[in-house]
């Protein structure tokens, strides 16, 4: 049958390495305007790439100056590097939320990643 004369189409993507490690993961499903099959499953592959990556949050204190103002701004992709939490060799993450104390040259960082 052709994919768009169906009234309702799905598409899957899955991993059996998730499933084995997070049994009671729920099924995520989303509802797009997509209607050709290949674009439903490069979608749905994406989301999956997406949602099977660890991802963490932190929080950070910086020594802030003129120099970090002008590198540092919401939404920006740093390195976070914390060999306590086995970041040695740094991880990319990107600032969700910045507190500056301007008083004691600090910020601190709300990062994700």
């Amino acid at each position: 049958t052709n994919f768009v004369a169906r009234e309702l189409r799905s598409v899957t993507a899955s991993d059996a390495s998730v499933k084995d490690k997070h049994p009671l993961a729920p099924i995520l499903t989303r509802t797009t305007c997509l209607t050709v099959q290949a674009d439903a499953q490069a979608e749905a592959d994406r989301l999956l790439a997406l949602h099977m990556v660890r991802r963490d949050t932190w929080r950070a204190t910086i020594p802030f100056d003129a120099a970090a103002a002008t590198v540092l701004d919401l939404g920006a992709l740093v390195t976070l590097k914390a060999p306590r939490f086995g970041l040695g060799t740094g991880r990319p993450v990107v600032v969700l939320g910045m507190t500056v104390d301007a008083a004691a040259g600090t910020a601190e960082l709300i990062l994700w990643g």
